[in-house]
């Protein structure tokens, strides 16, 4: 019996041997098939692989969370991969500082700026905790770039008087710190290279109490929710400022001796006021008021009643009506200033608008290209009554179209495309320079008032009239969508 065993076990032994021979064989045909495979990837030159990596690491290095994401994912996939990441200096120069505490923060931190190479600026945006702020210091003149967020005034002295490469400098604080006997004065005069600045509140303090900086050589402002009279005190600081962005919540000047101002190289004009209750009753002075900008070639701003006349008047004032190229309008409440400012930028060559409804769209479309009193197509006529119960409403004409324009881009709130006003705007767009026009839409659900007047038969012929206008040579680029469907690309999409 043991016999019997014996020779049994040492049959099983030699399956065994067997199997194992079978696949270690097979395990050496996967490996060299493996060995065989060629990761493209990989074979990709070091610069192209330098600007894709670039490219996916947009966002800030963030000490203080999770370090997987970004230049450190990057650098530990492969070993090829790694020594791309650590040889590109770029990668490692943006940096966001979010840690309380300062050890794992200067561990990080050190190793960043090692790869990162002496020779390259950096930008770093740091968040609120006196205890880690010192560590800035050593980099300070090296900083590009710096962002501060609730950092105690106090603590900038750390860095004060040693940014020699600092280009822009934002700062997002409350400004709520007592004044001392002299008043509380922070040091970045010596920043030769500072051109753009960001502040922002709530403040109760006045900046300019708080802050001192090279504003004559500034040429780029941003004021968040700083009241406006301070604002008039800083801007009259910024003889060489071009580019001016406004958000304020509160609008109207407490001081009206405050002393008006001409900025004569401002260029860009952004403004998005949100009036608070102090503003309500009769119209009262205005920020804008207070400004004169004779070099304005870009306006965009978001505004309510009763203020919207403030940019026809600054337009007006400022005599820039022939250099004025480019309006961003947000109407909300305010579209009666659209076609005023038209009205006074005859040379203006990109258009857009937001919030439009339907009415104001078909009074905008022709404001932009009006007829020359004959119509010019069955959906022409019945443009007019598509979208409105009883008799048409004219729109307000323009003295003369606004030839030079080049470009139209418009976003409605809701409801269905008005396609026979379109197919009429842009067959009339021949008497203007037109060479793209867009309009946004959130959806094509029917708005239950104007339903009952639409025609789908007429809608239809529209569509076709705006392709067929579309397709041919040297006629505008038209674009309609509502989400992310374009309308006139999708020939199998209904009206």
């Amino acid at each position: 019996m043991s016999g019997q065993s014996a020779a049994a076990l040492r049959h099983h032994l030699e399956e065994i041997d067997a199997k194992t021979a079978a696949l270690a064989a097979e395990r050496q045909n996967v490996v060299e098939k493996l060995q065989r495979i060629t990761y493209r990837v990989l074979k990709l030159p070091v610069e192209i692989m330098s600007e894709i990596f670039l490219l996916s690491s947009l966002d800030r290095i963030k000490i203080g969370e999770h370090q997987d994401t970004g230049p450190f994912i990057l650098a530990s996939v492969c070993k090829h991969w790694r020594e791309i990441a650590l040889g590109l200096c770029q990668l490692w120069t943006r940096i966001s500082i979010l840690c309380l505490d300062p050890r794992p923060v200067q561990r990080i931190l050190s190793l960043c700026v090692s790869r990162a190479g002496n020779a390259v600026n950096l930008n770093v945006e740091f968040y609120g905790f006196d205890a880690t702020f010192a560590l800035l210091a050593p980099l300070a003149e090296r900083l590009s770039e710096l962002e501060l967020h609730s950092v105690r005034i106090r603590q900038w002295n750390s860095i004060r008087q040693r940014l020699p490469r600092l280009q822009r400098l934002s700062i997002y604080c409350p400004f709520d710190e007592p004044l001392g006997r002299e008043g509380l004065r922070v040091v970045f005069e010596t920043a030769p290279m500072l051109r753009e600045v960001h502040l922002s509140g709530p403040v109760s303090n006045n900046p300019c109490d708080l802050i001192s900086l090279p504003w004559a050589q500034l040429t780029s402002l941003s004021l968040f929710s700083i009241k406006p009279d301070w604002c008039i005190q800083i801007l009259s600081k910024t003889p060489a400022l071009e580019t001016l962005n406004l958000e304020l919540f509160g609008v109207s000047l407490l001081s009206s001796t405050l002393p008006k101002l001409s900025l004569e190289r401002v260029h860009t004009l952004i403004v998005d006021c949100t009036p608070n209750p102090s503003d309500a009753g009769p119209r009262r002075h205005h920020l804008i008021d207070w400004l004169t900008l004779p070099a304005l070639t870009h306006l965009t701003f978001r505004h309510r009643e009763p203020y919207v006349d403030v940019f026809p008047q600054l337009l007006s004032r400022s005599k820039c009506g022939a250099t004025l190229r480019s309006v961003t309008i947000d109407t909300n409440d305010s579209y009666g200033a659209v076609t005023r400012i038209l009205d006074a930028a005859q040379h203006l060559d990109r258009l857009t608008v937001t919030g439009l409804g339907w009415e104001e769209l078909e009074e905008l479309m022709f404001f932009l290209a009006p007829g020359d009193g004959e119509s010019n197509s069955d959906t022409e006529s019945e443009a007019s009554i598509i979208l409105l119960d009883g008799p048409p409403v004219a729109p307000a004409k323009s003295p003369q179209p606004i030839r030079h324009i080049q470009h139209v881009r418009l976003a409605m709130a809701l409801g269905p495309i008005p396609y026979p006003s379109i197919a009429s705007f842009v067959s009339r767009s021949q008497n203007i320079s037109l060479k793209s026009f867009e309009l946004c839409i959130p959806h094509n659900k029917p708005d239950p008032t104007t339903a009952a007047h639409r025609k789908p038969e007429v809608e239809a012929a529209a569509v076709k009239k705006i392709r067929h206008i579309a397709a041919a040579p040297d006629r505008p680029n038209v674009s309609i969508k509502f989400g992310d469907v374009d309308v006139l690309s999708n020939s199998k999409l209904g009206v």
